[in-house]
């Protein structure tokens, strides 16, 4: 937008992708000295509508709008969005191996956790830039993989400064509905410590209880705030619950910006719940409100955080290879790289 740089938090992973497609991608347009190639693919782990797939493919029709991206080698390309769905950790393997057979120069995803944790090894073995949207630390980043949000250690650091310091909180409960949310609950109270505060009260949600007795041990401890981990529906549950019982407090929900989490409330009870995010549409800068604009006319539907996250990284991954054939080839890039939303 408005042909302003990318904006990148870590100028190191910037040069180390570089580095990283410049082995990747030009290496292997000098073996096709003389085929024409005409597409620069860029694949995606997910279903052709998912938030991902959007955000790339916003970015990818931004760069294609400002012309080709020439090659030192003379060739044009217009860059195209390849997207193979997969929901276990064969069906992984199986899409990366069917995204490198079509000569993906970058991959993204997978975004849930859980695959990208079960996925590890294929996805460090793969051979190609891959950006994933998961947040647990549990993925190990470095070599090939880059992550597009902040880890859960960023996040939940965080969150636990902006209620103890900002909001001043001192009485925060916490409800862990899930197993698998154990690791954010830790990391955010080990922030709390870090802060010289400890929960109010801890709460493991028992399988087969009941959320209303949860909601009066929660209570039971006069918390000036309550935040919970678990599933979107158990956690819009737990909101109905605290309130059904006289809670008037502070509601805290990490990811409080998914669209189920809010259609499974009640208009009135959906303002003043604090989340913790890369980005919010509502964000009020003329860069952010220009990418929600474009996105909304294209897809017909608001971005989501992973959106952004992912037209942020596809717009670096694209300026990179640019970079690269601006360097390799003084002049062969004649556009100017439409910048992206902005970290």
């Amino acid at each position: 937008m408005n042909n302003q740089p990318i904006t990148l938090r870590k100028i190191a992973a910037f040069v180390m992708l570089s580095s990283l497609l410049a082995t990747l991608i030009l290496s292997s347009v000098h073996t096709q000295a003389q085929a024409v190639v005409k597409t620069l693919v860029i694949g995606v782990i997910s279903g052709v509508n998912s938030p991902t797939a959007h955000g790339v493919g916003l970015a990818v029709s931004r760069f294609n709008d400002r012309g080709n991206t020439v090659t030192p080698d003379g060739t044009a390309y217009k860059l195209s969005v390849t997207a193979q769905d997969a929901n276990t950790a064969q069906e992984i393997a199986t899409a990366l191996n069917t995204l490198k057979a079509a000569n993906a120069a970058v991959i993204f995803g997978p975004d849930r956790d859980d695959l990208a944790q079960a996925s590890a090894n294929t996805l460090q073995g793969i051979g190609l830039p891959l950006f994933t949207a998961a947040t647990t630390t549990t993925i190990a980043t470095g070599g090939n993989v880059f992550r597009t949000r902040a880890d859960d250690t960023r996040m939940m650091s965080v969150l636990a400064q902006y209620l103890v310091n900002d909001l001043a909180k001192s009485k925060i409960a916490v409800f862990q509905g899930d197993p698998a949310t154990a690791q954010r609950v830790t990391l955010f109270t080990t922030s709390m410590s870090q802060l010289g505060k400890a929960p109010a009260t801890t709460v493991l949600q028992v399988a087969g209880g009941a959320l209303s007795d949860s909601a009066k041990v929660l209570l039971g401890s006069q918390p000036d705030a309550v935040i919970a981990f678990g599933a979107n529906d158990q956690a819009a549950q737990m909101l109905r619950e605290l309130r059904g019982q006289g809670y008037n407090g502070l509601y805290v929900y990490p990811n409080a910006q998914d669209r189920p989490f809010v259609d499974a409330l009640p208009v009135d009870l959906r303002l003043g719940i604090v989340g913790v995010t890369n980005w919010t549409y509502s964000l009020p800068t003329g860069v952010s409100s220009e990418f929600v604009r474009d996105y909304v006319a294209l897809f017909g539907e608001v971005p989501t955080a992973e959106s952004a996250a992912a037209y942020d990284a596809a717009g670096a991954a694209i300026i990179a290879i640019a970079k690269i054939t601006a360097g390799r080839s003084a002049g062969t890039i004649q556009r100017k790289s439409p910048s992206t939303r902005g970290a």
